[in-house]
């Protein structure tokens, strides 16, 4: 047990030490595929290998249990339907503290985005590499690294011997990656709640202490065909939906000149675009060997919220905004695009008070360790730090190793030298936060 009198220098010496044993645990979970498939996933391999390694570590309990097995889970009003849940465990391990302490969760999610082409990666990306001072392979910034700092900043402080006064509860979940977000509400569901979280996700070690809420649309917009070789008699529906990019444009500048020094997300460089608007990722317009303008067109995309901004209101003003500029054209003013929500969870954005204790007690055990600030600001997407925030009572930040750029990515990396610094910082801020 640690005493005043004994300095952190005991757990940082031994949490510096178990920096290789993170790298190689996470080595380990890349090696059990766990990528999502479309309404399901094969987490329960790379689930199993953890909960198997967690069981000598000094938890109490470590519970495995499928998301849909929670009483009153697919009742709760955030269930998103649609899931199968066949050996897609959640684990959580929970190591009980001798009371009096602030109790804590650490949250990282097993599920990773498909590999896809894998002629286009430099190795198998589940036959993880160190090369150049990265780690390479599927989920080595999304999250597995995360899941790997966790466990191994959670065995510094036992082999350290400090006896936290707080709890500590584990959780590695699945079905994450595409927002549903089930495997979290799960948790708070069946009762992991605390007084603060931290989630793993990739921040390059920065302080995330608020997240993006978003809404995503399919939009149909009209056109008149006629034969290509009389393109000027027709309406040309891709036309339109370029008119119609150059709307989306405009409002996203509007926004931006209004959030651009909104408190997590005023960083020009981190965020040259606060709310993204103009980003359509699926773009559709006529058919291939129909020779004929095409006469409609489907774009998808997502507008996205702050925090503090209200999410339905923001919708509003984007459609109004659009309908406006739509007004405007000569085809369209007439037949206007057609807006649609398609089948997505909303996703609202949050925050954490930079006055919360897990905010103060991150940002000074950084400060000691680093002999300098960390950079707090907001998270660049959406993650668990929501679900945990509104419906499991618990507010949640997000820290880890990784840059989200290279997540998703063919050849996903992430710098072996954050996952070791991540152990060291983790394990003595869950020191100061849970007491001991």
């Amino acid at each position: 047990m640690t005493t005043q009198s004994q300095p952190a220098a005991s757990l940082r010496e031994t949490a510096q030490r178990l920096g290789d044993e993170a790298i190689k645990l996470a080595e380990a979970l890349i090696a059990h595929p766990s990528e999502i498939v479309p309404n399901g996933g094969n987490e329960g391999p790379a689930q199993h290998f953890l909960a198997d390694f967690l069981k000598d570590k000094g938890y109490d309990t470590i519970d495995v249990f499928t998301p849909d097995a929670v009483p009153g889970a697919q009742a709760h009003e955030a269930w998103w339907p649609n899931q199968t849940y066949t050996d897609r465990p959640n684990v959580v391990a929970v190591r009980k503290g001798k009371g009096g302490g602030r109790n804590l969760i650490l949250n990282g999610h097993m599920d990773v985005v498909p590999a896809g082409d894998r002629a286009q990666w430099a190795h198998d990306p589940f036959d993880p590499i160190r090369r150049d001072g990265y780690l390479y392979g599927r989920g080595a910034c999304d999250m597995k690294s995360g899941i790997a700092v966790m466990c191994m900043a959670m065995e510094a402080l036992r082999q350290a011997g400090v006896q936290l006064a707080g709890d500590v509860i584990l959780e590695s979940v699945v079905c994450e990656e595409t927002g549903v977000y089930n495997g979290t509400l799960a948790c708070c569901l069946k009762g992991y709640q605390a007084d603060g979280a931290v989630v793993l996700e990739p921040t390059n070690l920065d302080i995330c202490t608020g997240l993006k809420g978003n809404h995503v649309y399919e939009v149909e917009i009209p056109g008149k065909a006629t034969h290509n070789c009389l393109w000027w008699r027709g309406n040309s529906a891709f036309d339109h939906a370029i008119y119609f990019k150059e709307g989306m444009k405009r409002f996203e500048d509007l926004r931006t000149a209004q959030l651009r020094h909104h408190p997590l997300y005023h960083d020009a460089d981190y965020f040259p675009t606060p709310a993204l608007v103009d980003d359509i990722w699926y773009l559709k317009a006529g058919e291939a060997h129909f020779f004929a303008v095409p006469d409609q067109a489907k774009l998808m995309f997502m507008v996205e919220m702050l925090p503090g901004e209200n999410r339905e209101q923001v919708k509003r003003q984007f459609e109004r905004f659009m309908e406006n500029w739509c007004a405007a054209h000569p085809y369209l003013k007439d037949h206007p695009p057609v807006f649609h929500s398609p089948d997505f969870r909303p996703i609202y954005p949050t925050a954490v008070s930079l006055e919360d204790p897990l905010v103060q007690l991150m940002q000074q055990s950084l400060t000691q360790l680093r002999g300098q600030r960390a950079n707090t600001r907001g998270f660049e997407s959406a993650c668990d730090a929501m679900t945990l925030t509104l419906w499991g009572n618990t507010p949640a930040i997000m820290y880890g190793p990784g840059l989200l750029e290279n997540a998703h990515e063919i050849n996903e990396r992430v710098e072996v030298a954050q996952i070791r610094q991540a152990v060291v910082e983790l394990a003595e801020f869950i020191r100061r936060y849970c007491g001991d």
